[in-house]
């Protein structure tokens, strides 16, 4: 049965309907266009622990062990990509949420080494990751959506317990303890302008074991001179930790003159090591001072970001000298 109205609604109330549409339409286009300009302080990770006495304690770590341990529940509390938004109406709509808080509850299992989900749990102990060096890379920008992964990994993942690049690479000068789930997935800095081809090793530190903690080296030129990165030249396989706080390593080669180095990682709630700080030259040095940043992982990192310290270090290889001729690095 169909019932014609006749009577007009309310005064105010079609106005006040498409107020609100217009209101949502903004903040959703707010959220999909600048994914990574929240400039908060990023989510928070904690550890449930419950032990096989009872207690239920909160810890900022995980437990080094499983002694005595009967349950250690992850605890992820983030902002979703972009900032959030509360729309309020006095009409049928009372309060909507756009990209409200998330919170992730994981629960872990003890490999032996380290608490780590239970996949990573399941899973044999691995070599160093290899990828073939003559693989060619994509760009990001070539995928419409801009949420595939980074390109094709090249090159091979090292990790050791402590950097291996000394205080005197580029980066962090001392480590910094503090770990936040960050509102982007991608991060990278500029390193000083070079010429001709070159390799670099890049050293990160994993704030967490296994697929947490787990992260792709990236690096980006930018070839059309306007400060930005633009396109992916290279990125690694992905680099995972046996325990919290382990190192890896990566090297690749370019003979692009403007390059952005750092990572992107897939799980968008894991935590980062990062410190809210302007760098200065007894924390930081041979990278620029600005991060650029992407909310999606595989998307062009375009956006600045406020400085922060991350634990990152850079540094030229020079070339084989027994290899003969050989290009000439030239750094400014």
């Amino acid at each position: 049965m169909c019932i014609k109205r006749d009577f007009p609604p309310p005064e105010g109330t079609t106005m006040r309907n498409a107020l609100i549409r217009v209101l949502l339409a903004q903040a959703a286009a707010l959220v999909l266009s600048a994914p990574a300009a929240a400039e908060d302080e990023g989510g928070v990770v904690y550890y449930q622990v419950t032990y096989e006495k009872g207690q239920v304690r909160d810890l900022n770590d995980p437990p080094k062990d499983a002694n005595g341990i009967r349950l250690v529940v992850r605890i992820a509390r983030f902002e979703g990509e972009g900032p959030g938004y509360k729309v309020l109406a006095t009409g049928s709509v009372v309060l909507t949420d756009v990209n409200p808080g998330r919170t992730v509850m994981t629960n872990l299992k003890w490999n032996g080494k380290a608490w780590v989900t239970g996949q990573d749990a399941a899973k044999p102990a691995k070599a160093p990751q290899t990828a073939p060096a003559s693989q060619p890379t994509t760009s990001p920008s070539e995928s419409p959506a801009g949420t595939e992964k980074p390109g094709t990994p090249t090159g091979q993942i090292k990790t050791s317990e402590t950097c291996p690049l000394d205080k005197g690479a580029s980066g962090i000068v001392q480590p910094v303890q503090q770990r936040r789930i960050l509102p982007h997935r991608v991060q990278v800095w500029k390193l000083p302008a070079g010429q001709g081809e070159r390799t670099y090793c890049l050293a990160m530190q994993h704030a967490e074991a296994g697929e947490l903690g787990a992260f792709q080296y990236v690096a980006y030129a930018d070839t059309d001179g306007d400060g930005l990165p633009d396109k992916l030249i290279a990125c690694s396989p992905l680099a995972a930790a046996e325990t919290p706080g382990q190192w890896s390593t990566w090297t690749f080669t370019t003979s692009e003159g403007t390059v952005f180095v750092g990572n992107a990682w897939p799980n968008e709630c894991a935590s980062v090591y990062c410190l809210k700080a302007e760098p200065s030259e007894k924390n930081w040095s041979g990278l620029s001072s600005d991060v650029f940043v992407s909310g999606l992982w595989g998307g062009l990192p375009k956006h600045r970001f406020r400085p922060y310290l991350s634990n990152i270090r850079v540094r030229v290889e020079q070339p084989d000298p027994d290899a003969g001729g050989g290009s000439v690095i030239i750094v400014k």
